[in-house]
C-alpha cells in the first residue's frame, strides 16, 4: 500500500505519466578527482540502508502496490564532457534533457545517478529520483551520507550516521 504522502503523487503520475513533473533531481559540483570504483562503492553503501530508495511500483487490475526491493549493485553512468570546448554548458545541458524525461515508474530502479566529468580535477554528481521516493530533505540527507561514505572509505570508517528511518517503519505509522 502507499503512504498517505505517496497516494495524490501516485494519482497525479498515473494521469500524466508522460510528464517530469515528479522527478526530484540537481546536482553536485566536486571539486577534486573522484574514483569511480570508491564514489560506486559509497553510493551503494547508503542505497543499501535506504528503504524508499529501494522501492518498487506495479498496477494490476488498478491496484497499485509497492515493494521493497533487493537491488543489486547501481552503476552509475560516467560522462566524459572534459574534451568539450565548454564542458560545463555540455553537462547542463545533458542534465536539463535527463531532467525533463519521466521516470515511469516500474520494478527497476527509480533514479538515476551520473558522474559527469568536466576536467581531471571537476566533477558533478547528477542526481534524478522520483518524488514518490525521496523529497528535498531527503536528497539533502542523501547527498551527506555519500560524501560521508566516500570520505570514510578511506578511513575505514564504517560508522556513518544514517540521516532516515525505516520506511517501513513509517509506513506502519503512517496506516494507523
Amino acid at each position: 500500500t502507499l503512504s498517505s504522502v505517496q497516494k495524490p503523487i501516485w494519482t497525479d503520475q498515473i494521469l500524466h505519466s508522460n510528464n517530469a513533473l515528479y522527478n526530484i533531481g540537481g546536482y553536485v559540483n566536486i571539486r577534486g578527482a573522484v574514483s569511480y570504483p570508491k564514489f560506486t562503492q559509497a553510493l551503494n553503501e547508503v542505497l543499501s540502508s535506504a528503504e524508499s530508495l529501494k522501492l518498487s511500483f506495479d498496477v494490476n487490475d488498478n491496484f497499485y502496490s509497492q515493494s521493497l526491493e533487493k537491488r543489486s549493485e547501481y552503476l552509475p553512468e560516467i560522462v566524459d564532457f572534459s574534451n568539450d570546448i565548454n564542458p560545463f554548458d555540455s553537462a547542463t545541458d545533458w542534465m536539463h534533457i535527463h531532467l525533463s524525461t519521466p521516470i515511469y515508474l516500474s520494478t527497476d530502479w527509480n533514479l538515476k545517478f551520473a558522474l559527469l566529468k568536466i576536467h581531471s580535477d571537476q566533477y558533478i554528481w547528477f542526481i534524478k529520483i522520483h518524488h514518490l521516493l525521496i523529497d528535498g530533505w531527503g536528497m539533502s540527507c542523501l547527498v551527506k551520507e555519500v560524501a560521508d561514505a566516500y570520505t570514510g572509505i578511506d578511513k575505514h570508517n564504517n560508522e556513518r550516521i544514517h540521516y532516515h528511518d525505516s520506511f517501513l517503519d513509517f509506513l506502519t505509522y503512517d496506516q494507523k
